[in-house]
């Protein structure tokens, strides 16, 4: 049987370059610009646009009736 040579602590490794996946990279980018951009968007149509005025029902128009009603007393 061959031993392998032990390795020494002090010995130095050739460094390991670091693989980053781009695709996901670029996704998250993506991601993060567009969820920024949205963000202010908001934040100035908040302060910047006029709000229109709240739906509220009008009030009914008077219904023709026919019964006379006498007010004068």
């Amino acid at each position: 049987m061959v031993r392998k040579k032990k390795r020494k602590v002090t010995e130095a490794r050739a460094p390991e370059r670091i693989r980053y996946p781009v695709v996901v990279l670029v996704r998250m980018f993506v991601l993060g610009s567009v969820a920024v951009l949205a963000a202010v968007w908001a934040i100035w149509r908040q302060y910047t646009i006029p709000r229109s005025p709240m739906v509220v029902p009008a009030a009914p128009a008077p219904a023709a009736s026919e019964i006379e009603i006498d007010t004068s007393e």
